[in-house]
């Protein structure tokens, strides 16, 4: 599902599903749009890809909870039994 990520007063930004494009959903979704942006008030829209920047701050953002546990605590190996 498309989701809002941004808004400005002259601009809306989408994220849209990347398994969409796969099943061809953009080309209806544009197709739509091409033939409603009257009715829309849409003066016009644009496409653009995730940037290397984009994906690289979103996998930090999903790991650093994780590295913060992992630095936490005293660091010192866990005791180890040995059973015969």
């Amino acid at each position: 599902m498309a989701y809002l990520k941004a808004e400005t007063s002259h601009e809306l930004h989408y994220i849209l599903p990347f398994h969409e494009a796969k099943k061809g959903g953009f080309e209806k979704l544009f197709t739509a749009l091409d033939g409603s942006l009257g009715e829309l008030n849409v003066a016009s829209y644009g496409v653009a890809d995730t940037s290397l920047e984009e994906v690289f701050l979103k996998i930090s953002e999903t790991t650093s909870p994780q590295l913060d546990s992992d630095s936490e605590g005293d660091n010192k190996p866990a005791p180890q039994t040995n059973h015969h």
